[in-house]
């Protein structure tokens, strides 16, 4: 991707000022056929250029989009609109052999949850049970899903947009007899000793109400819970992170017997995204 900043510059040399060509974007995540862009605010005025360029240079990019601003609600909508090509935000994706639809001006599918997936993916045994809190649209889980021979799936989402696209990615990849979708709020679902990984896969983080179902969740007799944050760099930050949820799965009256901790990505000079993974049993 840096050659293609560096094309970017160069085809943008005479267009922009010269003082804000350093602060074109170095990374452009694409979604099907779909780029997502960060653009610094000097550059808003130029984004409907800039996206026009990507489009004619890039073999892969037919339509480009960027973030206005975070993502909002309990239902994670994220504040995006569209700068060139296709306006059309409704895109084919595949990754780790898994199909996704999805709709990438409403919905948050983050490239930059490749690695994590992927893990997810080493992690999982045959036949064994996974639930995810948080589905979306099965962007965490669904490829694990795929690449594993899974016993069963739960998919718990409160967006129905998301849940349109979930149950449409269950159909794609072949799930219907593995995955069950629940639609609605995730605190009304307080399933109980069913699962061997258990996936809180939400930034900043989950309510506390969500963590204790999610520790609940798994299995008696052990389970992996995939807890995701964002924390600051500082690894005392780390080491509070740890021994809080520690103290949370001791109050349900378990006990944690492994841990590991992950980076995902990162959020800003300060932040990370994080998970927490915990083996839990009673």
């Amino acid at each position: 991707m840096m050659r293609l900043k560096e094309t970017l510059k160069k085809q943008l040399e005479e267009e922009l000022p010269k003082n804000l060509l350093p602060l074109l974007p170095s990374r452009f995540p694409i979604i099907g056929y779909a780029a997502l862009i960060r653009l610094k605010e000097a550059l808003y005025p130029y984004g409907g250029l800039i996206g026009d360029t990507l489009v004619e240079v890039s073999e892969q990019i037919e339509s480009v989009w960027t973030f206005t601003g975070r993502t909002k609600g309990k239902r994670r909508i994220p504040q995006i609109k569209w700068l060139a090509g296709k306006k059309n935000p409704e895109v084919l994706h595949k990754e780790y052999n898994t199909l996704f639809t999805l709709d990438v001006s409403r919905l948050t599918f983050s490239p930059g949850n490749t690695g994590e997936r992927g893990q997810i993916i080493r992690m999982v045994e045959d036949d064994q049970t996974l639930v995810d809190l948080f589905a979306c649209c099965g962007n965490l889980t669904l490829p694990a899903a795929v690449n594993n021979s899974i016993s069963t799936i739960w998919m718990m989402e409160i967006n129905p947009l998301a849940y349109h696209y979930l149950l449409e990615n269950i159909y794609l990849n072949d799930l219907v007899n593995k995955a069950i979708p629940l639609f609605g709020d995730n605190h009304n679902f307080p399933v109980e000793n069913i699962g061997d990984h258990v996936f809180l896969g939400i930034l900043p983080q989950p309510d506390l109400k969500q963590l204790e179902i999610g520790i609940n969740a798994l299995k008696k007799q052990g389970g992996w819970l995939h807890y995701h944050t964002s924390v600051e760099k500082e690894a005392k930050e780390r080491e509070n992170l740890t021994r809080d949820i520690t103290e949370k799965v001791k109050q349900l009256g378990k006990e944690v017997i492994e841990t590991t901790f992950d980076v995902v990505k990162g959020l800003s000079a300060q932040f990370d995204h994080v998970v927490l993974r915990m083996f839990v049993v009673d």
